[in-house]
């Protein structure tokens, strides 16, 4: 599969050479009926349209059908579907998805394995495109062209689009800005792809070229004539253009000069414009295949077949009835390493002549001092044994690849400092990589990656594509390289499941042992597929095996195993897991259900009830209700009752709810023959409307506690003590706890004469030690004092109260005459 130098093409300074990948049998490629992936991808050829079977019935409906090959020729799958318009355009995303664009703005796109990923129908149009084009569904599309990431699309209105992300849910629909001075149909249309990953519609209109994007456009007229076939390098830096004068021109991306100009002397323009890397632009005809260098230099190369040109970023492929070809450009450590290149004078031909010797003198041949002396003679011995190293990764030959790494393997024992990247780790691991790469490049792959697209793409994308192709062993083995091999044994796992038609046991049996020999492995997707596809018990051990209790939990519900999972998130220990399946299930099942599964279990109802109780107390009451708890759901309705106000914790907020509240409550409880809290509430519902009242609400504005209580005295406070009597009356409020509420209100107030006068009433039923100690405590002065002291009967008790307040007792035989003097002074001024 190696080019010799004798087959090399020189172009410039540099070479060219046209390496043969695979061979065809039965696949008829035209270069419009095929489109084919990068980096080595898969590419389809769409077989000939024509209306479907039942034309006749419905005569607007086209068959659409695609076959896919991988790289090699080998058949992937089969496409086909319904369409009510032509296909205008159908090409591949980076991640080989293959985009089916048709007129009317329907996208279908399909994977690998010939699944429907995407079925959307997109608007290319605004209003006013609807009135120019005339039609209702907006205007049609005329010109598109698959890139990367999505597409670019030109409408009949004149307007051009930009779509990202084509195969989500949600792609993104970009018109770009127009110039104001462009008029006429979009001649050329193409994607550029620019280094910092975004995308802009390169298009053509009359003599000029147009960059736009979403907030900008860039435009050159062109002196060669109209451009007629446009494409930008890979890299995006560069853009091809081919005018209507035959003039191949290179410009700038931004427009400003021209690289290169090349009169290709043809009146009829190329049926493809490609790039062959970045460092030279391709034109193809039915019967050849034109190189043009940077310096208008040009090879080309003969072909009797249709062709379709792909390409890539350091070459180009090209795929015929016949096969799979590899145009590119020689690197240069193959051409350092090549003997008949530079004459054999290099010192990696050098090293590699060395190590030929050895050996030979190792087989048994006659030692020779010219080995060592060739070592003398190549003193950039590093520099050879990185050449040899690079190219071995550039030759696609496992024979060749292998004589240029034993060649540095030799060079590298004779270095006493071995630099890091020829050491004998650098060296493993491109002996790894080489491994790697001829694996995926063999014929039953057919992923023929140079080492360039493999240094862009990685090896986890690798490993995608492989896992594509359902080659799951071999992407197992790459993935070892890798952390990726957890992903590639799920994906071969689901594979197993869904495609096999064996029992339950034999398929646990086949796959138990791969996911038990990657450690933390979720099993999520692995059961969710065994029960997508009926296997009950397979979902059902895969699920038992899942070490992760969130994903256990969460997978038993997906399942529908809803009590199973109720039971492993409370073994789980886990308060929020618990919280967040007590929540799904009331969001799956219904209340009777629910009620139902929390009574047998505890502790789950014991934390639905705690949950219940902060959130949701009307769900709280039902679930209770529901439940026979009637005590239960009483006490729940209660704490509706006496639920804090917004602004003070302390306060209850009454209102008619909270009386209506009371009154179900009482009855509940009158149900259940509770006769002490059936009167309770029924006190308090009636205590509730009597503070509702406008009367005695203005009374007590700033009240926090309406309790009894506090009405009554602030009514007595307020002076209204005829409405208070009349609430004593109607709430059987005690005499003697009325008085007492009475003589505080006029304590508080040092309403010292009203005071006196409550007690001196006749059925006052309050003592004079009540009416002493409430002006001791609100600062009665001392003769008020002493009027209630000397109710008090004579014994040694009202001598010490007399002393506590500061007094002296007159019938108190031992006090002394001056003192009684002053005493009776005192009382004599005071009354």
């Amino acid at each position: 599969m190696s080019a010799p130098p004798s087959e090399w093409e020189r172009l410039g300074n540099v070479h060219y050479h046209r390496r043969h990948l695979y061979s065809f049998s039965d696949v008829h490629v035209d270069g419009r009926n095929c489109a084919a992936a990068v980096n080595g991808g898969a590419f389809a050829v769409r077989s000939s349209a024509g209306k479907s079977a039942n034309a006749a019935a419905d005569s607007t409906r086209h068959a659409q059908q695609f076959t896919v090959y991988s790289a090699s020729g080998v058949h992937l799958c089969d496409i086909a579907y319904q369409s009510s318009c032509e296909l205008v355009a159908h090409g591949w995303t980076g991640e080989e998805l293959l985009v089916c664009v048709h007129g009317d703005g329907r996208v279908v796109v399909h994977d690998l394995g010939g699944r429907k990923v995407r079925d959307a129908r997109l608007s290319f149009s605004r209003r006013e495109d609807e009135e120019k084009s005339g039609a209702r569904g907006g205007a049609a599309i005329v010109r598109c062209e698959v890139w990367g990431g999505g597409i670019v699309a030109a409408t009949s209105a004149g307007a051009v689009f930009l779509v990202a992300d084509v195969h989500t849910e949600a792609p993104r629909v970009t018109r770009t800005k127009e110039d104001a001075s462009a008029r006429g149909a979009v001649s050329a249309l193409h994607a550029r792809v620019t280094p910092e990953g975004t995308a802009e519609a390169i298009f053509a209109r009359g003599d000029s070229v147009f960059a736009a994007r979403e907030r900008g456009v860039r435009s050159r007229r062109l002196a060669g004539g109209a451009p007629v076939r446009l494409c930008a390098s890979p890299s995006g830096r560069f853009l091809t253009v081919f005018t209507s004068l035959g003039k191949m021109l290179v410009v700038t991306a931004d427009l400003s000069e021209t690289a290169t100009e090349f009169d290709a002397k043809s009146a009829t323009p190329p049926e493809q414009v490609a790039w062959c890397g970045d460092d030279a632009t391709v034109m193809y005809w039915p019967t050849h295949l034109m190189i043009v260098g940077p310096h208008g230099s040009f090879i080309s190369y003969a072909y009797d077949t249709p062709a379709r040109l792909v390409s890539e970023v350091d070459g180009l492929r090209v795929i015929t009835s016949r096969g799979h070809e590899l145009v590119s450009r020689v690197p240069d450590p193959v051409v350092a390493a090549s003997r008949s290149a530079r004459g054999g004078t290099s010192p990696a031909v050098a090293l590699q002549d060395a190590a030929e010797r050895f050996a030979a003198v190792a087989r048994g041949s006659t030692p020779d001092d010219e080995s060592d002396a060739a070592l003398r003679e190549a003193r950039a011995l590093e520099s050879a044994i990185q050449t040899c190293v690079r190219a071995a990764c550039h030759e696609f030959d496992a024979k060749r690849q292998a004589e240029l790494l034993r060649a540095a393997r030799f060079g590298n024992s004779y270095l006493q400092r071995k630099p890091r990247n020829v050491d004998c780790w650098a060296l493993h691991k491109t002996c790894a990589m080489l491994r790697i790469l001829n694996a995926a490049r063999a014929p039953e792959v057919g992923i023929p990656l140079t080492y360039a697209q493999y240094c862009c793409a990685g090896l986890e994308n690798l490993v995608k594509r492989l896992d594509a192709r359902k080659h799951h062993l071999l992407a197992s083995r790459v993935s070892e390289f890798t952390r990726g091999r957890g992903r590639v044994v799920e994906r071969w796992a689901v594979s197993n499941v869904a495609a096999s038609s064996e029992p339950d046991d034999a398929v646990l049996g086949r796959i138990k042992p791969k996911l038990e020999s990657v450690r933390g492995m979720s099993h999520g997707k692995i059961a969710l597929a065994a029960h997508q596809s009926g296997r009950r018990e397979l979902a059902r051990h895969l699920i038992d095996m899942e070490q992760n209790s969130s994903a256990q939990v969460s997978l038993l519900a997906a399942v529908g195993a809803d009590e199973t999972a109720l039971r492993k998130a409370i073994e789980s220990r886990d308060a929020d897991l618990m919280y967040a399946t007590l929540l799904n299930l009331q969001r799956k099942m219904t209340f009777q259900d629910l009620a139902s599964l929390l009574s047998r279990n505890p502790q789950a109802k014991a934390l639905f009830v705690a949950f219940c109780r902060r959130t949701d107390v009307e769900l709280l009451k039902s679930f209770f209700y529901s439940a026979g708890e009637t005590a239960r759901g009483v006490q729940a309705l209660l704490s509706q009752v006496f639920r804090a106000s917004d602004r003070d914790a302390e306060a209850y907020v009454w209102d008619e709810t909270s009386a209506s509240l009371c009154g179900q409550a009482s009855m509940m409880y009158g149900k259940l023959k509770d006769a002490f809290h059936e009167r309770v509430l029924d006190e308090t519902q009636r205590l509730i409307r009597l503070g509702t009242e406008t009367r005695v609400e203005n009374a007590l504005g700033g009240v926090p506690q309406k309790s009894l209580a506090a009405i009554v005295k602030r009514l007595v406070r307020d002076g209204d003590l005829k409405e208070a009597r009349r609430i004593r009356v109607a709430f059987s409020m005690s005499d003697r706890h009325f008085c007492w509420l009475h003589a505080t209100v006029l304590a508080s107030k040092c309403d010292w004469r009203a005071l006196e006068a409550l007690a001196n009433e006749r059925n006052c039923p309050l003592g004079a030690l009540t009416f002493l100690e409430l002006g001791e405590r609100f600062g009665a002065p001392k003769v008020e004092l002493a009027k209630y002291l000397a109710k008090l009967p004579n014994t040694p008790e009202r001598a010490a109260l007399y002393h506590e307040v500061g007094l002296e007792d007159k019938v108190t035989r031992e006090e002394s005459q001056p003192f009684a003097t002053k005493a009776a002074g005192f009382f004599g001024g005071g009354s």
